[in-house]
């Protein structure tokens, strides 16, 4: 079994829990762990972490930010996102943060905000790190 891979997600976007909710049903090795960027794990544990805007995957004591993290997560499921990672990794990192970012500062104007993390309601309770 691989590593451990932590995946740190707003957990007020509405983007970010669905996405996190996928993640869950396609982790082909029962790896990935999830907290929101506000937990107190983060804050005592990630402390660089504070002020981030983005999705973050610690995996191998590294950290991927933006489009790296969604490769990295898209890479480490079930076949076809292992083959739909390796495609986008050929397009330039550059475009790909720009469409990362594009839809992270429009998220809250595309879907609404929720109130709590939703994650909290479904089976992925047990994973989530708080």
């Amino acid at each position: 079994m691989e590593s451990e891979i932590i995946l740190f997600f707003d957990g007020e976007c509405f983007i970010c829990n669905y996405s996190v909710r996928i993640i869950e049903k396609l982790d082909a090795y029962n790896q990935f762990k999830y907290t929101s960027l506000s937990s107190n794990y983060t804050k005592e544990n990630h402390p660089l972490l504070r002020n981030q805007n983005s999705v973050v995957v610690f995996f191998k004591d590294k950290y991927f930010y933006e489009s790296e993290a969604v490769l990295l997560m898209l890479g480490k499921s079930y076949w076809p996102f292992r083959i739909i990672s390796m495609l986008f990794s050929f397009v330039p990192k550059r475009l790909r943060n720009y469409l990362y970012q594009f839809i992270a500062r429009n998220r809250y104007r595309f879907f609404k905000k929720v109130e709590h993390c939703s994650l909290l309601d479904s089976s992925t309770r047990e994973k989530l790190i708080e």
